[in-house]
């Protein structure tokens, strides 16, 4: 049996997959129930919240991976430079399976793997597509027969050719995120049904926002006839619940829906006059951290999204993007690791002696001021919990370990070899005793699909290819637009076009 639950935004959709779990964990038992998700950031959401066993939670990809066997994955950073050099090709911005968010332009190369990836997904047939993809393909599935190694599209076909039943048998499937799955997926998911009680997919349509990479909006409201809304939003309230429903209506591939709002009050404000560059905008942020509330500033490009925190940075507004934290530029305050350490890592460490041999190493080999020979000297250190100032003081330079005593940020900035704009930042807020969680929050709407704060403030320009895709496919931009603007659950600003590319929102 099949059945689809869509959940419009805030309607507990993840909570409706978890009451769903157990209920068929009592029935089936704990070893019968799968869910599967298409990120693995949605499934480990999933895993946080049902009471199954680890191997039974995770994306389509890892069920088919442990199921069909553990062959090397061709997209890993060894084998896409091997790639490169038997094929003479230049990809440069692979994730597992599709072009990354980058903030350079992608290569010829990955625009054809993304091309081909999405294709395939989508299950094209191959004689039809463009020589050049075609060509690609060729090469990519040379290096991967000599190498004896797979992409992650080649384990769903290889299981959509194979696998009558999902790993381990299942009686149960949940698949959450699923709006954003492909045909080729949903096919093995169909497959699968065949030996299963129940398969139950979760997802919005209007949140489908990766058509680029396969998604298929269709295939997802096409799975069964057997659909149930969630009928209340927890998030919105109902001024952003009316104007959600303004830019649904440009929709034309949809569900119907009716869904009602929190009962809380919120506003939705239209500043023509609030582009990036005259920063009217900064004046409404710093309003709504004065109300202590959380604030999330949205853009459709990366390039935007950096002119953004160069306005914030001037302005010393802490900042950061926690469902990107990969991205340093997006998270200056970032934690790293004792081999890869972070401004605010060095920071810290610096502050807060007294020194073990790691946290010393930490603050000090970043600096001008040591010594000839001192930076070897300080990979010989043995490990020690408290290091003795005696041992410290010859590695610098004369007079310049005794400033360093007076834990004084202005003293250990000046004497930084390689000051950036991201350690001037975190130098600059951290003198201001900021080092809690900012209020603010920052990046492309892509990014941050998933994501809450209480005000959004958006701006809605779009990048050269995004308005040239918009004049292909509006439903693509117009369900970008809807996950934006409900991710608010009081208040949205809708800024000002800073460029001609600027979406035409309607007004509130």
């Amino acid at each position: 049996m099949k059945k689809l639950v869509i959940g419009p935004p805030g309607s507990g959709k993840t909570r409706k997959l978890t009451e769903d779990c157990e209920e068929a964990i009592k029935r089936y038992g704990r070893g019968k129930v799968r869910v599967m998700s298409i990120t693995k950031a949605a499934a480990q959401e999933a895993a946080s919240r049902v009471s199954l066993e680890p191997d039974n939670v995770g994306t389509m990809h890892s069920a088919c991976f442990g199921a069909l066997g553990r062959k090397p994955v061709a997209t890993t950073k060894k084998h896409v430079t091997a790639f490169n050099q038997e094929f003479k090709r230049n990809i440069t911005q692979m994730t597992n399976q599709f072009i990354t968010e980058s903030t350079g332009p992608p290569s010829h190369d990955d625009r054809l793997m993304a091309d081909m990836q999405a294709r395939r997904v989508r299950m094209e047939d191959r004689t039809a597509w463009p020589d050049q993809v075609r060509s690609f393909y060729n090469d990519w599935q040379d290096y991967k027969d000599g190498t004896q190694s797979w992409d992650f599209v080649d384990m769903i076909e290889l299981a959509l050719r194979t696998k009558d039943r999902a790993p381990g048998e299942p009686l149960a499937i949940f698949f959450d995120e699923a709006q954003d799955a492909s045909k080729l997926e949903f096919e093995l998911l169909k497959k699968w049904s065949e030996h299963t009680e129940i398969i139950t997919a979760y997802g919005d349509d209007l949140q489908a926002i990766y058509g680029w990479r396969g998604g298929s909006v269709e295939d997802f409201l096409g799975f069964t006839t057997d659909i149930r809304v969630l009928e209340k939003s927890w998030r919105l309230s109902r001024p952003l619940v009316e104007y959600a429903r303004k830019i649904e209506d440009r929709v034309t591939v949809k569900h119907d829906r009716v869904f009602t709002w929190n009962g809380e009050m919120g506003h939705v404000r239209h500043a023509s006059q609030g582009t990036l560059r005259n920063g009217w905008w900064v004046r409404q942020l710093k309003e709504y951290l004065e109300n202590e509330e959380t604030v999330m500033i949205m853009a459709t490009t990366n390039r935007m999204t950096g002119q953004i925190i160069r306005t914030l940075r001037d302005h010393s507004i802490p900042y950061h993007n926690p469902w990107r934290k990969n991205n340093g530029m997006w998270n200056p305050y970032s934690r790293g690791t004792a081999s890869r350490r972070t401004p605010l890592d060095r920071i810290e460490a610096y502050l807060n002696p007294p020194w073990s041999t790691q946290t010393f190493r930490a603050w000090a080999d970043c600096l001008n001021c040591l010594k000839r020979g001192s930076l070897a000297a300080m990979k010989r250190l043995e490990d020690e919990e408290v290091m003795d100032i005696d041992d410290m003081e010859p590695l610098f330079e004369d007079g310049a370990f005794a400033r360093l005593l007076s834990l004084d940020l202005d003293v250990w900035g000046s004497m930084l070899k390689k000051p950036s704009a991201t350690m001037d930042f975190c130098l600059a807020s951290r003198k201001k005793g900021f080092i809690a969680e900012p209020s603010t929050i920052v990046g492309t709407i892509h990014s941050l699909k998933g994501a809450e704060a209480d005000n959004v403030i958006l701006f809605p320009d779009l990048s050269q290819a995004a308005l040239a895709e918009w004049q292909k496919d509006r439903d693509t931009m117009w369900r970008l637009f809807y996950v934006a603007v409900t991710r608010a659950r009081r208040g949205l600003t809708i800024c000002g076009g800073s460029t001609f590319n600027a979406m035409r929102l309607p007004n509130a």
